[in-house]
């Protein structure tokens, strides 16, 4: 069932067909294929470069709430670093926090070194938000720790795929999926 949710002209087809209304409004394969076509280039493209997004959102919310600023955000950057520089991270305390990472890293090594990077970000925030209570001594000491919170969010994120996600998204058929949006529909006319 790895393909289940691939969607291939077939199920285009399908979709077209299954969306027909009483009304006048009738939606082709044309347009169908069309707006596959358009999520496909700009949508499907980005989410293959949202790297811990989840995550990186849950982080910027809380942040956005504890320093009351609504505009906080995290940016995440592919570039040439500089000296072999796998990663580096600069916090605007109570501003925002960019990332920058090497654009030669694997996908794997990116997440690792997001994570890694994202802990500095919570340690700086909760020792900004402490007014300079610190989890950590100095800066050696602020490494492992940032390490350790990379760990949390790599393992949680992993569980929440492996266990959590698979119950509620993963145990659907297409056509189980197509069928709750039609009966969106029905609900919607009423």
């Amino acid at each position: 069932m790895p393909d289940e949710f691939k969607i291939d002209n077939s199920k285009l087809e399908k979709l077209a067909k299954k969306f027909k209304t009483k009304d006048s409004f009738s939606l082709s394969s044309a347009s169908c294929k069309k707006l596959f076509n358009l999520y496909s280039e700009v949508i499907t493209e980005r989410i293959r470069r949202q790297h811990l997004a989840h995550i990186i959102r849950s982080l910027e919310s809380y942040l956005q709430e504890k320093t009351g600023n609504s505009l906080f955000t995290i940016k995440c950057y592919a570039v040439d670093l500089p000296f072999g520089d796998n990663t580096q991270g600069h916090y605007r305390k109570g501003r925002c926090f960019d990332i920058y990472y090497n654009k030669s890293l694997s996908e794997d090594e990116v997440r690792i070194c997001l994570s890694h990077e994202l802990g500095h970000l919570f340690l700086e925030a909760y020792s900004y938000m402490q007014k300079g209570k610190k989890l950590y001594e100095d800066a050696a000491s602020m490494e492992p720790l940032s390490s350790l919170f990379g760990i949390f969010t790599i393992a949680s994120k992993n569980d929440f795929y492996q266990n959590e996600a698979n119950s509620c998204i993963n145990g659907e058929t297409f056509n189980g999926l197509v069928d709750k949006f039609l009966s969106l529909g029905r609900q919607n006319a009423k």
